[in-house]
């Protein structure tokens, strides 16, 4: 084979899986999207449970369920996205600013950590992994 149709055909096979693998990104992120507004739904199912006395009111018709024994708390589902700090980072924001101020008592009793500081300790970890990336890149 010439070496014309070589390069064209390596830049063809390049380009195809290049593409292919921005249709994978692109899917994994939707994934990711969806996951983290099933979690979402679940802590406010969860605030709903703590504030109505164990009991769903406003999301009994979705069939949450729990029994008298079950317990789930915030750091619980934190584990969900234990791979992705950006997602334990956006559902932490969230957690905070949806029930930090209307909730107080609620989210109190839903977790066993601070969840400020368990923030602040995502963006710091965060902020070292980025630092450790750029000056790996920084080498001559």
């Amino acid at each position: 084979m010439p070496k014309l149709l070589k390069d064209r055909q390596v830049d063809t096979t390049k380009k195809i899986d290049s593409a292919l693998n921005n249709a994978r990104i692109a899917e994994r992120q939707k994934q990711e999207k969806r996951i983290l507004e099933i979690v979402k739904e679940i802590a406010k199912a969860l605030v709903d449970y703590t504030k109505h006395s164990k009991r769903f009111e406003v999301f009994k018709d979705k069939g949450f369920e729990l029994k008298s024994h079950q317990k789930v708390r915030i750091e619980d589902l934190l584990q969900i996205f234990v791979d992705n700090l950006e997602l334990v980072k956006q559902f932490l924001e969230y957690v905070i600013d949806e029930f930090g101020e209307k909730n107080p008592k609620e989210l109190e009793a839903m977790t066993t950590i601070n969840l400020h500081h368990r923030l602040l300790e995502y963006y710091l970890y965060s902020k070292q992994m980025n630092e450790k990336t750029y000056s790996y890149t920084d080498k001559p």
